[in-house]
């Protein structure tokens, strides 16, 4: 198996082909590997000068990695020896489910948990613009001037927290308080303010051509339970259809909540996606 490091724009068009022609779900690979960002880590994996599989990663924490379906027992043997060695500090792993599932089962090293996500989209012409929704005078879905960050950075912070389970003593507040910014300086934030007071937010994870991301969505848990997910979904989604035609995201699979707030919103499951957690390793 020959290992590449992905550098160029000619092997990165090869491995968007490959994403494309596979129907891969992982838009954050989509994104990284069409990006001049040099933080990003982007590898490839050929056998007999086909792609069989194609990794990326920022910090070696977290890897994304989509296998192709007629991968062999070999090259995953091969593939696994050179990421674990390569990224000795790697946390977890992303991606369709069915190639995580098939990487792991090639490994001697076995993920401690693994988190299984539904992911679901929706087009443009199917989207159903509904202004039914009765909410308090007070409530205004915006979008925010950078200025508004500060305010916003709390929600952030306890999204973070409560649905991707960060630590809250190791935030760097200063480092986040810098994406949002950035985020809402590219347009991609949509607030719920109650009287000029954030207490809800949607954002932007990732976005490739004509389809977009969304993520991080947050409601202040006092706001919970009255509609308000739903009315700044809509508002965010409706935003973001004036620059791309498909909007996808994805949720945990134990979400119910979530999950019967975007299928009210309009969209639908197609597929699987997973992250294996792995213990420290020690190579």
């Amino acid at each position: 198996m020959k290992i590449i490091n992905v550098n160029n724009k000619r092997e990165q068009r090869k491995c968007v082909d490959f994403l494309n022609s596979s129907r891969s779900r992982n838009l954050y690979l989509y994104e990284r590997f069409t990006s001049v960002d040099r933080r990003y880590r982007n590898f490839c994996f050929k056998s007999k000068n086909r792609l069989k599989g194609i990794a990326n990663t920022i910090s070696g924490r977290q890897i994304h990695l989509f296998l192709s379906d007629d991968v062999h027992k070999k090259d995953l043997s091969e593939m696994t020896a050179y990421l674990f060695n390569k990224f000795p500090m790697v946390k977890s792993f992303f991606g369709d489910k069915e190639g995580i599932v098939r990487f792991f089962n090639n490994s001697k090293i076995k993920p401690q948990k693994t988190k299984d996500f539904i992911f679901m989209e929706l087009e443009k012409e199917e989207y159903g613009r509904d202004h039914s929704f009765n909410r308090p005078a007070s409530l205004e879905c915006i979008q925010p001037p950078p200025e508004m960050a500060p305010g916003l950075l709390p929600l952030l912070i306890n999204y973070e927290v409560e649905e991707l389970g960060a630590d809250m003593g190791k935030i760097n507040r200063s480092k986040v308080l810098v994406v949002l910014r950035s985020r809402i300086e590219r347009g991609e934030v949509t607030a719920l303010v109650d009287r000029g007071k954030p207490v809800a937010f949607a954002g932007v994870n990732a976005r490739f051509k004509e389809v977009c991301q969304v993520g991080s969505i947050y409601v202040l848990p006092r706001y919970r339970g009255k509609g308000y997910g739903y009315f700044i979904v809509k508002s965010h989604i409706e935003r973001l259809f004036k620059n791309y035609s498909r909007i996808v995201l994805f949720v945990s699979t134990d979400n119910n909540r979530a999950l019967h707030l975007y299928r009210n919103v309009g969209f639908n499951g197609t597929g699987e996606l997973e992250q294996a957690f792995l213990p420290s390793l020690k190579i």
